[in-house]
């Protein structure tokens, strides 16, 4: 794959990612939730409502941003990372080495403002997610995408019952910018850091959508006051 044939696989994703997120939003009202928490241990990402659990996400980590720094580290270079939520990720970098991608297949990269969404997408073009969320700090963001999503109230799917997963499925078009760094993980639940530990939780969404409500902002996030613990 060359330059030119993999700057339109990328852009193709980034349009799917959106009508992906936009499905999980329309079952699973991602962006009405206030709260967010991940644990990266459990593999999880949850989003809650007055202290209870409403959405549950099992999740893999794509990358993370930092704008300081202003790079981007694929999550399968970054080796603070439980196995749990990198395993994944892998098969990007493997796609890569096959094609040929360097964008793929090195640790870091130096990041532009649509960098982090644009390798988000094209994960999840290759693991078939079912969406992406990017969860903000003071100096950058987490991208992950979604394995699976269910109500908290649902049963977790088991083998015997098969994957009981969202089908979040429907292309479609738009672009939002994104922003991006390297950040260390330090569990547990203790956040990421540059030079300062940032919370593994937040009311801040970080959804790639192509719905007017997400084009508020140039970033593609919609920010409400920081419910840090």
């Amino acid at each position: 794959m060359d330059a030119e044939q993999f700057a339109a696989y990328r852009h193709e994703a980034v349009h799917q990612l959106m009508e992906l997120n936009e499905g999980c939003e329309k079952t699973h009202r991602i962006s009405s939730w206030p709260r967010w928490d991940y644990n990266f241990d459990a593999g999880t990402l949850t989003f809650s409502e007055n202290g209870v659990p409403r959405v549950i996400a099992t999740i893999q980590v794509i990358g993370s941003t930092s704008i300081s720094g202003g790079t981007w580290m694929w999550a399968w270079a970054n080796e603070s990372l439980p196995a749990k939520v990198t395993e994944a990720v892998r098969r990007v970098r493997a796609f890569g080495q096959a094609e040929n991608l360097a964008q793929l297949t090195q640790e870091c990269l130096p990041d532009d403002e649509y960098l982090g969404w644009g390798m988000s997408a094209v994960a999840a073009k290759i693991l078939r997610s079912k969406g992406a969320y990017r969860c903000p700090g003071e100096n950058g963001f987490v991208y992950v995408v979604y394995s699976s999503l269910r109500f908290a109230d649902e049963e977790p799917a088991t083998p015997a019952d098969g994957p009981k997963q969202i089908e979040c499925v429907s292309m479609g078009l738009g672009l939002l910018p994104m922003f991006a760094s390297i950040w260390w993980p330090i569990p547990p639940r203790n956040g990421f850091r540059e030079i300062r530990t940032i919370p593994t939780s937040g009311q801040m969404l970080g959804v790639l959508s192509a719905t007017p409500s997400f084009r508020r902002k140039a970033n593609g996030t919609r920010k409400t006051k920081q419910n840090s613990r």
